[in-house]
C-alpha cells in the first residue's frame, strides 16, 4: 500500500508552459481527463475547444460528466483554470490521433519518483471516491474533498472482499 512519501503540495512544472502545479492535482486530472477521452469523446472534444480558446463555454451536455470526474465543482459548474493548463500540456497529436501523456516535467529521479507515488496514491483514492459518487450516497462533499486531499486509503467494506 504505497503512501506519500513526498510534501502533498509538492509542485512540478508543466510541459510547454513551465506553470508549477501540485503533482497530485495534476495526476488526478490527467487520469480523468483520459478517462473522458476513452468514454465521453465529444466532452473531450469541449474541453479541447476551451483548453484551445476556440470557445469559453462548457456545454450543458457536458457538465455532469465533468462533475463526475471531478473536473468542474457541482455547485459553481466552473471549470478550475488548471485543467485546461493540464491538457495543453498532455495533449499530443500522433498520426494515429491524439493521446495524453504525462503533463509533467520530471527532471530529476526524485521528481519521477514522486510523479510515479502520486498516481499510485490516486489510484487507491480514486476508487474510493469514485465509488462514493457512484452511489451516490449521503456523505457530505466536504468528507469526500478531504479524502482526495489527505490522500486516505479505501477500506473494503465487510462481504466485497474485506475482513
Amino acid at each position: 500500500m504505497p503512501s506519500l512519501q513526498s510534501k502533498p503540495d509538492a509542485t512540478l512544472p508543466l510541459r510547454g508552459s513551465g506553470e508549477q502545479v501540485p503533482i497530485f492535482h495534476a495526476v488526478l486530472v490527467w487520469h480523468e481527463l483520459t478517462a473522458i477521452q476513452e468514454h465521453f469523446p465529444e466532452v473531450f472534444a469541449n474541453l479541447v475547444a476551451v483548453a484551445s480558446g476556440q470557445t469559453t463555454q462548457i456545454t450543458s451536455e457536458s457538465k455532469p460528466v465533468l462533475v463526475e470526474h471531478l473536473l468542474i465543482n457541482e455547485t459553481d459548474l466552473d471549470i478550475h483554470p488548471s485543467i485546461p493548463a493540464v491538457l495543453r500540456a498532455s495533449y499530443q497529436a500522433t498520426p494515429d490521433g491524439v493521446v495524453l501523456v504525462n503533463p509533467l516535467v520530471a527532471r530529476t529521479e526524485a521528481d519521477r519518483a514522486a510523479i510515479e507515488e502520486n498516481e499510485q496514491v490516486w489510484n487507491q483514492c480514486g476508487a474510493m471516491v469514485r465509488d462514493v459518487l457512484n452511489r451516490r450516497t449521503s456523505l457530505p462533499q466536504s468528507w469526500v474533498d478531504r479524502a482526495v486531499r489527505d490522500k486516505w486509503t479505501p477500506i473494503e467494506p465487510a462481504g466485497r472482499g474485506g475482513k
